[in-house]
């Protein structure tokens, strides 16, 4: 069942077409999820600066090539990188990324994807091994099971194709429809899983253009997020965080929601706070901006905005009545 890229797909994005970037790198290789949201992202409206040309897509073998480019290079570029799962929850070398305060959030995109068995062989049963990223194998844990394989781990879900395509027919990988094609792979169950990921926009940190006032320049009735490194003055956890969030609740109305994606538990730098967190809190513009500028705000905990920007839209969508669990057989002969 092929991926519908879903109703946003064609007329530009207003918000998306205000990006601008020479090249966008991802990780890969060729067939990955995030080249597949990056080119989503392109049908957007991303372009070139000066043009309406589509950027360069750029693919890497891991996450430490895509930081050097967007944090060194000198002309535009930017990066799309995972950064949680509904399976297996935070990725996490790109938030560690965040939490190093490292890059400027300039949008989040959803987008749920269904994953394939595929394999050098045609017989599920002469299978022992299968390889994938380990959201891969979380979102298709139950073929893993009950076909008794040895899951391995990989970077990548394409690098997970890559890899048992110079193996024998015994490996197979959970991966997507387009690097199971390029790698010339035999698709044996389709689809083994289903997930959504949620992928993070980013470029080099920009300490002048995130901040709460670029809240003002959006409707008021636009749904937004705030991106941020929250730390509680209040050294004892989790008091001081819950503190914060009480403020946060009754200021607003408890019309701010917010999402406490991970935890980060050594020494930080800001005075009076042993942990940080990695925070997004969702409402309206105005009612964001009031709150967490309000100086009470600022006497629970130390925010340091790393970007401000519409709500996460989604790029893809699945059947949702699909088992994954169904009975696999070989393929016939051909």
């Amino acid at each position: 069942m092929p991926m519908s890229t879903g109703p946003n797909q064609g007329p530009a994005n207003p918000f998306i077409a205000s990006i601008e970037a020479r090249t966008v790198h991802c990780i890969g290789p060729t067939g990955s999820f995030s080249e597949a949201a990056v080119n989503l992202l392109i049908e957007l409206g991303i372009h070139q600066p000066g043009s309406q040309a589509a950027p360069n897509v750029e693919v890497h073998d891991g996450f430490n090539g895509i930081k050097y480019k967007v944090l060194h290079d000198e002309s535009p570029v930017i990066g799309v990188m995972p950064l949680e799962s509904d399976y297996s929850g935070a990725v996490p070398i790109p938030q560690n990324y965040l939490m190093q305060g490292a890059f400027t959030v300039l949008g989040e995109a959803v987008m749920k994807i269904e994953y394939v068995m595929a394999s050098k062989g045609r017989h599920p049963d002469r299978l022992r091994k299968v390889y994938s990223h380990f959201k891969g194998q979380a979102a298709c844990e139950q073929n893993t099971e009950a076909m008794n394989l040895q899951p391995v781990f990989t970077d990548s879900t394409s690098a997970a194709a890559k890899k048992i395509a110079r193996r024998g027919n015994h490996y197979a990988a959970y991966c997507s429809r387009e690097a199971a094609t390029h790698f010339g792979l035999n698709i044996l169950l389709d689809p083994a899983g289903i997930d959504t990921t949620t992928f993070v926009i980013v470029k080099a940190h920009d300490k002048d253009m995130p901040s709460l006032e670029n809240l003002d320049a959006f409707d008021p009735d636009t749904p937004m997020l705030v991106t941020g490194l929250l730390a509680p003055t209040i050294p004892s956890e989790p008091n001081g965080y819950r503190q914060v969030m009480y403020f946060v609740d009754e200021a607003s109305h408890n019309s701010i929601t917010d999402y406490q994606r991970v935890i980060h538990t050594k020494q930080t730098d800001f005075v009076g706070g042993d942990r940080e967190y990695l925070v997004t809190f969702k409402g309206r513009p105005d009612v964001l901006h009031e709150v967490l500028s309000d100086p009470r705000m600022n006497q629970l905990a130390r925010l340091v905005i790393l970007g401000t920007y519409p709500e996460a839209m989604v790029l893809g969508e699945v059947s949702t009545d699909t088992m994954i669990d169904q009975k696999i057989s070989a393929p016939e002969e051909s």
